[in-house]
C-alpha cells in the first residue's frame, strides 16, 4: 500500500519521490499506463529501424554483388586482351624471323 511503501522510504532505500507522490494520489495506474505505452512506442521504434538497417543491408550486398559482378567481367575481358596481345605479338615474331 501507499502507506507501507511511504514508511519503507523513510527508513530503507531511497524512492523517486514523484512516484510515491503519484502512488498517494492514486495516479500510479495513469503513469504507469503512460509508461507502458512509452515502452511500446520504444519497441516499435526499435523494430522500425532493424526493418530499416535490414533493407538497407540487404540493398548494399545487392549492389556490392552487382559490382563484383562488374568486376568479373572486366577481369575476363583484360584476360581475353592479354591472350589476343600475346597471341599478336607472337606472329609479328614469327613474321620478323620469316623474314630475316
Amino acid at each position: 500500500s501507499a502507506k507501507t511503501l511511504a514508511k519503507s522510504s523513510a527508513s530503507g532505500p531511497k524512492f523517486n519521490p514523484r512516484l510515491i507522490a503519484s502512488i498517494r494520489s492514486e495516479d500510479y495506474a495513469t503513469l504507469f499506463k503512460k509508461n507502458s505505452e512509452a515502452n511500446a512506442k520504444v519497441g516499435e521504434a526499435r523494430s522500425q529501424m532493424f526493418q530499416m538497417a535490414s533493407k538497407m543491408t540487404d540493398s548494399l550486398a545487392h549492389k556490392i554483388g552487382e559490382r563484383n559482378k562488374a568486376a568479373t567481367e572486366l577481369e575476363t575481358k583484360m584476360d581475353t586482351l592479354a591472350k589476343t596481345m600475346e597471341a599478336e605479338r607472337k606472329k609479328l615474331l614469327a613474321m620478323l624471323q620469316d623474314e630475316q
